[in-house]
């Protein structure tokens, strides 16, 4: 084979590979009741303290034919974290989204009588939100498993900022179809948190003659609706 003829070929194979190569699309965190699943549990001395996330940002580029995940960002901000208990939540916010080179927390609670953060100032949130950047993710089993009602299993690996503090996850997914609507995906998956390793300090509480304290570890639930964005509204931003 001559060298014309063989750059000819390369180039032919390289068409055709890229033309049934789907481009990927971008998804979002669905927002109907039900959508967003984010729960986590903080074990303490006396027993386990529960809250949920009650928003999420952000976009999925996701290759809808084999599922993998190109790029995105997940943002849920700190305010939507809630246990159903306003001054618990505001002692969560302060461990989460305070700085505590500026702020007078940890040496001593800076919440309001309402359960608030100051709005400005060195006690107001330097950290208002907890990000996850996707590098990359992949189905483990064939996406046409779902075409006949079956879970299939993935990963995502990127990185956790909390609290100002990057660190690496990979994380494992079980992937199924949302019947209610065509193209959504059900994600649910699970982490576990290390409060030390994002430098986080949460105040012990003194009861009677008890202290009670925050253990270290803290897994997250997730359960998730990522449902397609329309072409119009899709956005390349990172």
């Amino acid at each position: 084979m001559n060298p014309m003829t063989w750059a000819l070929l390369v180039a032919a194979l390289a068409l055709t590979s890229g033309a049934a190569r789907a481009q990927p699309r971008a998804y979002e965190v669905g927002r109907q009741p039900g959508d967003i699943g984010i729960a986590l549990k903080v074990p303490y001395s006396l027993g386990t303290h529960t809250a949920a996330a009650t928003a999420v940002g952000g976009e999925l580029f996701i290759d809808p034919e084999t599922l993998s995940l190109v790029r995105g960002r997940l943002v849920v901000p700190v305010t939507s974290i809630e246990g159903g208990s306003s001054r618990r939540d505001c002692h969560m916010r302060e461990a989460l989204s305070l700085d505590y080179g500026r702020s007078r927390f940890p040496r001593e609670h800076v919440c309001d009588g309402n359960g608030r953060l100051p709005a400005s100032g060195p006690d107001s949130a330097s950290f208002p939100e907890v990000r996850f950047d996707v590098k990359r993710g992949e189905a483990l089993d064939s996406p046409r498993l779902l075409d006949e009602g079956k879970e299939i299993r993935a990963f995502v690996e990127g990185t956790w900022t909390i609290h100002g503090i990057t660190r690496p996850a990979r994380i494992e997914f079980k992937l199924s179809k949302d019947s209610r609507r065509p193209g959504t995906i059900r994600a649910k998956g699970q982490h576990v948190f290390s409060l030390r390793d994002y430098g986080i300090v949460v105040k012990s509480t003194k009861i009677l003659f008890a202290t009670i304290s925050v253990h270290d570890d803290v897994t997250a639930s997730l359960d998730l609706a990522i449902t397609p964005i329309p072409s119009a509204h899709q956005q390349l931003s990172y």
